[in-house]
């Protein structure tokens, strides 16, 4: 699914945020040592324990070395969240 937004945020999770407040877009995650882990996107659960999935964030095509809560968002980027096992 595909959503696209204007915004002043400063982080992912500040976009991820405000979309679930625009739209149907839904997402939980746990606090780590290495910032949010992303558990549940649109109510597609990743269990890394269970079977190794797990939700992957590429920016701009390029897989993103941040987690949500620390991936600094500029002007025209996209980014996606990849169900990947």
């Amino acid at each position: 699914k595909t959503y696209s937004i204007q915004t002043d945020g400063e982080y992912l999770t500040d976009v991820m945020d405000e979309l679930t407040k625009t739209s149907d877009f839904t997402y939980q995650g746990s606090t780590s040592t290495y910032g949010l882990y992303l558990e549940t996107v649109n109510d597609l659960t990743a269990d890394f324990n269970k079977d190794g999935a797990y939700w992957a964030i590429y920016v701009n095509g390029e897989y993103g070395q941040y987690s949500a809560d620390q991936q600094p968002v500029q002007d025209n980027d996209d980014f996606k969240l990849i169900y990947e096992k």
